[in-house]
């Protein structure tokens, strides 16, 4: 019982700080990561094909920035609102337009090969 109640709560945290309170996730994130968070995420670099790339949940942005600025085409679809305004917000603020879209992955109609 103990541990369904813990899963539970676990599950509401999630989701309220990816929706909700996803003003705080880039804060959350470098406090359980001890300021590493970014460079974590910036370690997939070097591993990602493109030139097109789809990245599901880009959250606030970041990879789809750094995507950009190493040459990529990156295109993104994410379940929450707030999250695609913020990587709207960031995207645009360096000066890239957001090829990224709200909705769920799961149902996106996207042919085989559209992407590397």
């Amino acid at each position: 019982m103990l541990k369904g109640l813990l899963q539970s709560l676990l599950r509401l945290f999630f989701h309220l700080l990816y929706h909700q309170f996803a003003w705080t996730y880039d804060w959350v994130a470098a406090i359980v990561s001890i300021g590493r968070w970014n460079d974590w995420v910036m370690a997939t670099l070097p591993f990602i094909v493109g030139p097109r790339v789809l990245e599901i949940g880009y959250g606030p942005g970041h990879l789809q920035v750094a995507m950009r600025r190493n040459g990529l085409l990156p295109y993104g679809v994410d379940a929450s609102w707030q999250m695609s305004q913020f990587a709207c917000l960031r995207l645009s603020e360096c000066c890239f337009e957001p090829m990224i879209v709200n909705g769920d992955a799961q149902i996106i109609p996207i042919s085989y090969n559209s992407f590397n």
